[in-house]
């Protein structure tokens, strides 16, 4: 028997995120835990969300944990010439927070909001995909606190993973990348379905029933050294 078992689980993400990235390893964990899985674009508006919210309803009757996938971005840029457009990816979290939260509170739902470990250091040219993993962590304390009344438990969880994005800037300075990587504590990045979804069970089961309001990490530990990509952009 899975641990999940009859639950109704709700991941929305990017398509590349979806399918190669954290939010295909989530989505097979899921499953081989039991849960039905709906796997949903980020909205692109409140309305959006909330289509797609009650067409899984309409298809399964229940969502029993939202899981908001992360926003892989590469644009290594300097501030100056930086926008906060970047908040679309936090609008997303929002709109998806808002159109799963009744049918979340019916059933004492859990929410994982998947960030970055990039804001606990330095990171030159990423202040855009820092200041959206920073929204994101504030939206997951304040749901927290006012929906943990009603039994619906919100964290976020920070990973490395060894995804496609990953390996694309792996290719442009293995060396750097691999050098960087080698002074975590763990000397590697977490596979996306046992050690990012190993990690997403762990608040989406009964194991998590006393936890909310949290950022975790499941990155080996690369939060304690210095920022992986600093090597790697050009000054």
């Amino acid at each position: 028997m899975g641990r999940l078992n009859d639950k109704v689980a709700v991941i929305c993400a990017s398509r590349q995120d979806a399918q190669h990235g954290v939010a295909a390893g989530i989505a097979q964990r899921l499953r081989d835990e039991g849960a039905r899985v709906a796997l949903l674009g980020s909205p692109a508006s409140k309305a959006e969300a909330e289509a797609a919210i009650a067409d899984v309803l309409t298809r399964h009757g229940r969502i029993d944990i939202l899981v908001n996938g992360a926003d892989e971005s590469t644009d290594f840029s300097p501030l100056a010439s930086k926008s906060l457009a970047v908040a679309p990816s936090a609008q997303a979290v929002l709109w998806s927070l808002q159109a799963a939260y009744p049918a979340l509170r019916e059933r004492g739902g859990r929410v994982v909001n998947i960030v970055a470990t990039m804001g606990d250091s330095l990171n030159r040219k990423l202040a855009d995909g820092v200041a959206a993993s920073e929204a994101i962590k504030s939206l997951t304390r304040s749901a927290a606190e006012e929906w943990g009344e009603h039994g619906v438990l919100v964290n976020a969880l920070a990973v490395a993973a060894d995804t496609a994005v990953f390996r694309k800037l792996r290719e442009q300075a293995p060396e750097a990348v691999d050098a960087l990587v080698a002074q975590s504590p763990m000397q590697r990045m977490g596979d996306c379905e046992a050690d990012i979804g190993g990690a997403v069970m762990l608040l989406v089961s009964e194991a998590g029933r006393f936890l909310t309001g949290h950022v975790l990490y499941a990155d080996g530990g690369q939060h304690l050294t210095p920022t992986p990509f600093e090597a790697i952009v050009p000054m």
